[in-house]
């Protein structure tokens, strides 16, 4: 495929697909998910979606061959980077707890009514881990570099936009999040350093994948046992 049609659909995608989750405001997701035919649509969307674009990057964004890691490799940086994203929860969480005139947050809170409705709650965080993986880690920071590469073939300004583009993939990811409140933002900028990171050491987003589905689970469990809890 030409640069310029690569260049096109990273525009069309970027207009349609990334920048309006930035204007969203108010709501919580999952408050209430069902089995719904909006939940599966949202669900297959989101599926298909990941897959077109992953084939995408695969086929005429990133280089081929691609190297393969190691397993002892994926592991260890899978397992690192989880640790990071609770270490910085964690971090957040305490913000929240000690400064919450300036940090407050806005957690959803999961009405599950019956089993197909936790099924379908567990499948939307697999799918929206995988959607996001896909779209802010892989498609948006390697296109964008091609494209800006393409554009500006001197060896000299490479370093300077690669800075850029990856700092302009933390920003989008973390704004997304604004409508969840301050902390969501901090933390969303964090994580997304962190799981860029494991998909520049590891070569794949099947690792991110797995790391941000099994973040957003521990965090609903989490959640779930604080209201359970007595005050």
């Amino acid at each position: 495929m030409k640069k310029k049609y690569i260049f096109i659909v990273f525009l069309l995608f970027f207009f349609t697909g990334i920048l309006p989750p930035l204007f969203v405001s108010g709501g919580a997701p999952f408050s209430h998910v069902e089995s719904s035919l909006s939940t599966c649509i949202t669900i297959f969307g989101q599926l298909s979606g990941a897959l077109v674009l992953h084939c995408f990057c695969s086929r005429f964004v990133l280089p081929r061959p691609r190297p393969r890691r190691h397993f002892f490799v994926l592991l260890s940086c899978a397992t690192v980077s989880f640790g990071l994203l609770m270490l910085i929860s964690a971090a957040i969480e305490s913000l929240c707890f000690f400064f919450p005139r300036f940090f407050v947050s806005q957690h959803f809170v999961l009405r599950p009514s019956g089993f197909l409705s936790c099924f379908f709650f567990v499948l939307s965080l697999i799918t929206g881990a995988t959607y996001e993986e896909v779209v802010y880690r892989e498609f948006l920071p390697e296109t964008a570099l091609f494209c800006a590469k393409a554009m500006s073939p001197r060896q000299w300004l490479h370093s300077s936009v690669d800075l850029c583009v990856e700092l302009c993939s933390v920003l989008i990811f973390a704004f997304s999040h604004r409508y969840l409140g301050l902390p969501a933002v901090i933390n969303a900028a964090l994580s997304g350093i962190v799981l860029r990171r494991c998909f520049c050491k590891t070569g794949t987003v099947l690792s991110g994948c797995i790391i941000h589905f099994l973040y957003n689970l521990l965090l609903v469990i989490f959640l779930l046992l604080s209201k359970l809890s007595p005050a």
